[in-house]
C-alpha cells in the first residue's frame, strides 16, 4: 500500500472545504436568518406602532369632539329644563328662585353624561364641576332670594321680573363658565 501524501492532503483539503461549507450553512441558518427575521419583525412592529399612534390621535380627537358635544347638550339641557319657566308671575318668580335646581342638574347629568361613551375620568371631572355649579347656584339663589323678598311691594311686577331674569342670566353664566373649563 502506497502512502501518497499529496492525495491525502488533497482529500483532506476537500473535506475541510465541505466542513467549512457545512459550518457556513449552519451559521447562516442559526444566526443570520433569525437575525434578519428579527429585524423584519422589529420593522413591522415599528410600523404598527406608528399606525397605533395615528389611531390613538384620531380616537383622542373624536373623544374631544364627543365630549364637547355632550357638554353642549348638557348645557342646553340644564338651561332649558332646569331654568325655564312657562309663565312669569310674582308667585312663580319667588317659587322659581326657591326651586332647587340641584336635583334637576344631577338628573340631567345621569341622563346625558352618566350614559355617555365618555371615559370614567371625564365623567367624574364633569360631575365634580357640576357639584361646583350647584354650590354656586345655591349661593346665588340665597342672595337673590333675599333681594327679591326685600323689593318693595308694588302693583308692577317689572322689578320682580327683572330680578328673576338677572338671576337666570347669572345662573346661565355660571353653567357656561364651569362647563367651558372642562
Amino acid at each position: 500500500m502506497k502512502f501518497d501524501v499529496d492525495k491525502i492532503l488533497s482529500r483532506l483539503s476537500h473535506l475541510s472545504q465541505i466542513g467549512l461549507l457545512l459550518a457556513a450553512v449552519f451559521t447562516i441558518c442559526y444566526t443570520v436568518i433569525p437575525l434578519y427575521g428579527k429585524a423584519v419583525l422589529e420593522e413591522q412592529v415599528s410600523k404598527k406602532e406608528i399606525e397605533l399612534d395615528k389611531l390613538n390621535d384620531k380616537i383622542e380627537k373624536q373623544q374631544t369632539v364627543l365630549k364637547d358635544q355632550y357638554l353642549s347638550f348638557l348645557e342646553i339641557n340644564l338651561i332649558n329644563k332646569c331654568l325655564t319657566i312657562d309663565s312669569i308671575q310674582f308667585n312663580d318668580l319667588i317659587s322659581r328662585i326657591e326651586f332647587p335646581t340641584n336635583n334637576c342638574i344631577l338628573k340631567s347629568y345621569d341622563q346625558i353624561i352618566g350614559r355617555s361613551l365618555l371615559n370614567d375620568n371625564e365623567k367624574v371631572a364633569i360631575k365634580i364641576r357640576l357639584q361646583d355649579v350647584i354650590f354656586q347656584i345655591e349661593d346665588l339663589r340665597k342672595s337673590n332670594y333675599e333681594k327679591l323678598k326685600n323689593l318693595p311691594k308694588t302693583d308692577s311686577e317689572e322689578e320682580y321680573i327683572f330680578a328673576y331674569l338677572t338671576f337666570k342670566e347669572d345662573v346661565i353664566s355660571i353653567i357656561q363658565k364651569n362647563l367651558e373649563k372642562l
